[in-house]
């Protein structure tokens, strides 16, 4: 329903002059079919980590500038941005971000750090994914590839602990201190 049917003159209306920063998902949704429109409205579309991804990715099919300050507030938008906007090149700017959350933080390390820099490990998230058993899992068959002892209070609490064990036992680790 479109209510601005209603009115003469809708530019008049409270709020219709910063409408597009107010609300960059509907405009985004609106006219994602309309790269004229959507360019238009950039200022708004970068106020938000989703719909600046998704501007940059679908859109612009390159790099967004304006939207990396919101892009880079947000773990798993960050990660995205670095992988399929980036083309699985580092995002420095949405590191901070994305060492906060174990799943964003493990992604990253996998699909882009071991891309780019033959397999380094992304340390500024490892106290993010060092909490959470099944990443910390992945994390140390992935990256690591040895024993992760900052890690082990979570995995060993978690269903995780026989398959890290017989990880560590498969690549010649001794795990006498688990028994």
């Amino acid at each position: 329903m479109n209510l601005y049917q209603y009115y003469n003159n809708p530019e008049s209306l409270y709020g219709n002059e910063n409408i597009d920063t107010m609300l960059p998902d509907f405009f985004y949704k609106l006219y994602k079919h309309d790269p004229q429109e959507l360019k238009k409205r950039e200022a708004g579309i970068a106020k938000s980590p989703e719909f600046s991804f998704k501007y940059a990715r679908f859109i612009l099919k390159g790099r967004f500038e304006e939207g990396e300050d919101a892009i880079a507030t947000s773990p798993r938008y960050s990660y995205k941005y670095a992988r399929s906007v980036l083309k699985r090149n580092r995002f420095e700017m949405g590191e901070p971000a994305i060492a906060t959350d174990a799943e964003s933080s493990l992604d990253y390390a996998v699909e882009i750090l071991d891309g780019v820099d033959g397999g380094e490990r992304f340390e500024m998230g490892e106290p993010a994914i060092a909490k959470d058993a099944n990443s910390a899992l992945w994390y140390v068959k992935s990256v690591i590839k040895d024993r992760w002892e900052e890690a082990e209070p979570a995995i060993f609490k978690s269903m995780y602990k026989h398959d890290y064990l017989y990880y560590l036992e498969s690549i010649g680790v001794d795990t006498s201190f688990a028994k």
